[in-house]
């Protein structure tokens, strides 16, 4: 297991006051996780107070390398500078929990971002409800978001909040409830050539395809642009 120094995640350095509304951040915990060469992962728990909307904990995978050493801090997740948020965790609501919660609550977001993580030569990838994928030690990440990456055509729409009106985008809800996309496979392939480019593979799977079938989706540039073709069953 990778090892975090206390110096640049210690849980009882970060307390914050933001702006004179009474929200408040404070970091209550820190689960390293095992990475590959020449990155750190672990998962940051914050207990966020937000007057009249949320009190709770809220858990974020971050992600520190010698490519993120620029990055600047992430108050409201509990990062420090040169560490990246990778994708966020489930939270455990609740005003001021105590140390039985905190603890319990930091164990069950790590083992779901060690199920969220996949990795190879060279590349991670994060495949909870979007698909995030960095070849460059966590500096940067191609992203799949299936509402806004298919073709509408292949969705099935899910019914929309009273809220949702054509000027609110309420595409996600279409992956929700159920619904969310799975990304079982996963490849990441250096093509020839100079400068370095990479061509980013999936299958997508949702119960909000609307055919049933599985989609893969593949990019030449880095999630800029995917194509999209069936995958069968």
């Amino acid at each position: 297991m990778t090892a975090v120094p206390a110096r640049h995640l210690a849980p009882s350095a970060l307390t914050l006051l933001v702006g004179a509304c009474g929200v408040h951040y404070e970091r209550t915990g820190i689960a390293p996780l095992p990475a590959g060469p020449g990155i750190e992962l672990a998962v940051v728990q914050v207990y966020e107070s937000l007057p009249l909307h949320y009190y709770g904990l809220r858990h974020t995978l971050a992600c520190r390398s010698p490519q993120t050493a620029a990055k600047a801090a992430n108050r409201s997740d509990g990062l420090d500078p040169g560490w990246v948020a990778v994708g966020q965790l489930p939270g455990v609501p609740g005003h001021r929990p105590g140390r039985a919660v905190r603890e319990k609550g930091l164990a069950d977001a790590a083992a779901a971002a060690a199920a969220a993580l996949a990795a190879g030569d060279g590349w991670i990838a994060w495949r909870k409800r979007v698909l995030r994928v960095s070849v460059d030690s966590c500096s940067s990440f191609a992203e799949f978001v299936p509402w806004r990456s298919l073709p509408p055509g292949d969705i099935e729409p899910a019914p929309r909040p009273d809220f949702c009106r054509p000027e609110v985008d309420c595409r996600h809800f279409d992956f929700e409830g159920g619904r969310e996309a799975s990304f079982p496979e996963i490849t990441v392939q250096r093509l020839p050539g100079e400068p370095a480019k990479w061509r980013i593979g999936a299958v997508v799977r949702s119960a909000a395809l609307r055919d049933g079938r599985a989609r893969r989706v593949t990019s030449d540039d880095l999630g800029a642009t995917w194509r999209v073709e069936s995958a069968g069953p």
